[in-house]
């Protein structure tokens, strides 16, 4: 990684939001996906740096993880392609959109950035299919479809219906 901690896609709408001051020129990192250098990370007390860092900024976080991260990893990240954290809100795509996005010879990874889910029953069914080609792959136990169990995720649902 060149001497870099972090690895990560930039994020534009989360470096305007952001209040936390950065150095000039510096590139903001969506969190979602990151590459770390681990070794380095915890000799330099990452995780002691991060928390007073947080505790500078408390008020001023608007995504409170990413901001400390670009925070503290200033001058030391690497940008990289945005497939390897493709992110995708799956009450919003719609199936020619996320076939569209599919069919991307750089995408690498698909990141949900919203409160709906592909494992959850009220998903885009072409989303939540795709994903679960791959989930079922894991061979995990126990692994399967989330239900419909509160009220906001009845309203995510019928916002999904209302989309078709």
């Amino acid at each position: 990684m060149g001497g870099n901690v972090i690895a990560g896609v930039l994020d534009g709408s989360g470096a305007e939001t952001s209040k936390v001051a950065r150095t000039s020129g510096d590139p903001y990192l969506n969190s979602g996906v990151l590459l770390m250098d681990l070794d380095a990370l915890r000799s330099d007390r990452m995780l002691e740096k991060a928390t007073a860092l947080y505790l500078e900024h408390e008020c001023k976080l608007a995504w409170p993880d990413q901001c400390v991260i670009n925070k503290y990893a200033e001058g030391r990240k690497l940008v990289l392609h945005p497939g390897w954290n493709c992110r995708i809100s799956a009450l919003e795509v719609t199936p020619a959109q996320f076939d569209s996005m599919l069919s991307d010879p750089d995408l690498s990874i698909l990141h949900f950035i919203t409160s709906m889910k592909a494992w959850q029953t009220w998903c885009e069914p072409r989303v939540s299919a795709f994903w679960w080609q791959y989930a079922n792959r894991a061979q995990i136990d126990g692994l399967a479809p989330q239900e419909v169990s509160t009220i906001g995720e009845a309203i995510l649902f019928a916002r999904m219906l209302d989309m078709s």
